[in-house]
């Protein structure tokens, strides 16, 4: 087995765990936990989601694979420059707040402890996921795994124990600080190993490079998590605290296929790289039609069987959610297809047009949300959300193009494949009240894999290849 299919597999291994153990707890949590408790939850994560954006740059994203692969000799200094160049935006941004922590509070709705947990997650946790983003690159997968494993359990065990043994009204706050903490410990001890690493050497031009690169992509990755958390943060203004929770389970349910593309694009993005360093294409269109497929085929169980992921992760208060993953589901699959033409434009570094896609598209989110959110209820937060995602893996596919990229994937095939799911998943939703149909078109697609299962694991091998 090579390097990157070793790599793959044991990252796919951990993030199922790391994903298992979450689906496992949630039912706790959900049980235990008065869903107003959980909706609070939803929108700490939610704004923590948005904020890291902005006040880390996301550096993680984007400039740090062009970085590995730019300065591939001198990669311990590039990660010290690009920690303290994300936190330096992190002292800022958190500054801003505090000076104006009147206004800005009541807009979040979060508390002060809960904002000062959040700022020391974004002062250290970072430094993990830069090693964690280098390990990947390098197909360095068993310490990874082995602390991905840790981390999750130890989240989960301390999260589960601080909810036990707090008052019912204090459960949101337990639960937080105990899975924030983790993380935050962590964080610091890569911190102190980064710099140690890199001699406590840092570049201005490494900072400057970096900064030059993602500040351009700050708002396209505001816009993204918008996309993925401004429906549940409008839904708790609009509608309230129990639908947001409800909502948000039924989002965590339709999202665990993301942990596929996880893992298939941690390998994915270093091999994309490295052949068009070497102008090699012709692998590309084959490799990217089979992994669009596998997740093609993997959303389309996620939607089938919705009712029963439902029936295991909640109880019945949350159950009226189903009819929200076929399309939260559909919307996840387009964002695997806008990031096969969106990492063509990292390596061409041609960034600048993609935050005007993305911004269109987030305000577009927001006036949908807006609109149908009150007169169709948090349901058409979803279908608002996949509409936007569709528009958005158009415009990456047009811009590809644009900047000369055009043949680097099979355009017509992931055209009709986007087409097909998108008739899928508004088709599944109607089976929900129909469980023969659904269970005879489930057990249609389990004889056809069976028959030609010698295929299929052909191809999930040459996926991992």
């Amino acid at each position: 087995m090579s390097d990157a299919k070793k790599s793959s597999l044991a990252l796919a291994f951990a993030m199922f765990f790391q994903r298992g153990l979450a689906m496992i707890s949630t039912p706790i949590f959900t049980r235990v936990m008065k869903s107003e408790q959980y909706g609070e939850i939803t929108n700490f994560t939610s704004w923590q989601a948005i904020i890291f954006i902005v006040a880390t740059l996301n550096l993680t994203q984007g400039v740090f694979n062009n970085g590995m692969l730019e300065f591939r000799t001198d990669r311990d200094r590039f990660t010290a420059s690009v920690v303290v160049l994300a936190n330096l935006t992190t002292i800022i941004i958190f500054g801003v707040y505090y000076l104006f922590t009147p206004i800005f509070a009541p807009l979040l709705g979060i508390s002060s402890p809960l904002m000062l947990l959040m700022l020391f997650y974004m002062l250290f946790y970072p430094s993990y996921s830069y090693w964690s983003c280098r390990q990947r690159y390098e197909y360095k997968y068993k310490m990874l795994t082995v602390l991905t494993l840790l981390i999750s359990v130890a989240q989960v065990v301390f999260s589960i124990i601080a909810v036990l043994m707090v008052q019912p009204e204090q459960q949101g706050y337990a639960k937080l600080i105990a899975s924030e903490s983790i993380l935050i410990i962590v964080g610091i001890v890569f911190f102190i190993r980064t710099f140690y690493k890199s001699k406590f050497q840092i570049k201005k031009e490494y900072m400057k490079y970096s900064f030059t690169f993602n500040i351009f992509l700050v708002p396209h990755f505001l816009a993204i998590n918008v996309l993925a958390s401004g429906d549940k943060v409008m839904i708790n203004s609009m509608v309230g605290p129990s639908e947001t929770a409800i909502y948000g389970v039924s989002y965590t349910a339709a999202s665990v296929i993301s942990i596929f593309w996880q893992a298939i694009e941690a390998s994915w993005t270093p091999w994309l790289f490295e052949h068009l360093n070497a102008k090699d294409t012709k692998p590309i269109k084959k490799r990217a039609n089979q992994i669009i497929t596998f997740f093609a085929g993997i959303s389309l169980l996620c939607m089938l069987f919705a009712p029963e992921i439902m029936y295991v992760l909640a109880s019945e208060e949350y159950l009226e959610g189903i009819y929200i993953i076929p399309s939260v589901t559909a919307g996840v699959f387009f964002t695997a297809v806008y990031a096969l033409y969106m990492r063509i434009e990292y390596y061409s570094k041609k960034t600048k047009a993609t935050m005007v896609g993305s911004i269109i598209v987030a305000i577009a989110n927001i006036l949908l949300n807006y609109i149908f959110i009150q007169k169709f209820g948090y349901y058409a937060a979803g279908y608002t959300t996949l509409v936007c995602y569709i528009f958005l893996a158009v415009f990456h596919w047009w811009y590809s193009r644009r900047i000369g990229m055009k043949n680097v994937y099979n355009d017509k095939y992931i055209v009709i494949l986007s087409v097909t799911m998108i008739l899928t998943s508004l088709f599944i939703t109607f089976t929900y009240t129909h469980i023969v149909l659904r269970y005879t078109i489930i057990l249609m697609i389990l004889a056809v894999g069976c028959i030609f299962r010698k295929k299929l694991v052909c191809q999930i091998k040459q996926i991992l290849k």
